[in-house]
């Protein structure tokens, strides 16, 4: 590419997508060059980069989570089964995105972790052997949540490893588009962030405990400190970050706080809507 290359870069986040679909529903998207997506953010950026319109992003997450976050009484009493089911998740896919991964009109880069390796995978639109395999499936191996969903051929989410896919955008825009960090400009865009969860000084903490704070500090912290001081490091031509404040009760995989965050993060929306707008 020449110029300058303008990229949408998502988070990861859950029933908290609704924040970057009820923005991007309202932004005109044919400004960006190229697309990169992680879990839930991969599912709404592969929808824009295949040219699905963007007016149905909110609606996807009101009548599809509601599905997709449903607890069977035997996954309730079972622990060693994921949380759910992938059997709506997979249907909700399919219905969504439709073709090929590597037919999508606009570069797009999903990020997603490859299990038996224990590295980060970068499904990327322009190399064939990831081009052949449907869209689905690609944001399938990208949204499946670590103890929330079953893997998927092997992969899982990829948050763990990049939840804010900022600096795989600027990876894939030099390695893969030929465009220097110097004609990049990034607009990313969170999930929320924020916890009300306080830790004192010389308590003890339990093995779940711990997991919890871990799973969260790799989703959060990665996505909010490393990834951001990286990219500003790297002095992209122009970044733009755009994050809302959620409750630190919510649970990202919960419809009803989903809406919650919807109604909460009203004003935020519409101040975002201007800043993708303007970028």
């Amino acid at each position: 590419m020449d110029g300058i290359c303008k990229c949408l870069a998502l988070d990861g986040g859950g029933v908290f997508g609704i924040g970057q679909a009820c923005v991007l529903s309202q932004v005109d998207v044919s400004k960006f060059d190229f697309f990169v997506g992680t879990s839930i953010g991969s599912v709404v950026a592969a929808s824009l980069a295949s040219g699905i319109s963007r007016a149905r992003l909110p609606e996807f997450f009101h009548e599809e989570m509601p599905r997709i976050f449903k607890r069977g009484l035997w996954r309730r009493i079972n622990p060693f089964n994921s949380r759910y089911s992938d059997t709506a998740l997979d249907f909700a896919l399919i219905r969504l995105l439709k073709g090929q991964f590597g037919a999508v009109p606009k570069p797009l880069f999903v990020t997603a972790a490859n299990l038996c390796e224990k590295r980060l995978k970068i499904f990327e639109s322009t190399d064939p052997e990831d081009g052949s395999l449907p869209l689905w499936q690609v944001c399938r191996c990208a949204v499946a949540a670590e103890t929330y969903f079953p893997p998927f051929i092997g992969y899982a989410d990829g948050g763990v490893f990049a939840n804010n896919p900022s600096m795989v955008a600027v990876a894939g825009a030099s390695a893969k588009l030929g465009v220097a960090p110097s004609s990049l400009e990034i607009c990313s865009i969170g999930t929320g962030s924020g916890s009300n969860a306080t830790v004192r000084a010389g308590e003890d903490h339990s093995v779940i405990w711990w997991g919890r704070w871990l799973l969260q500090a790799l989703l959060n912290g990665a996505a909010n400190t490393m990834h951001e001081f990286f990219v500003n490091s790297l002095r992209c031509r122009k970044h733009l970050r755009i994050d809302f404040v959620r409750d630190g009760k919510w649970k990202m995989d919960n419809p009803s706080d989903m809406l919650r965050a919807e109604k909460a993060w009203a004003d935020d929306i519409k101040r975002a809507v201007d800043l993708v707008s303007a970028f």
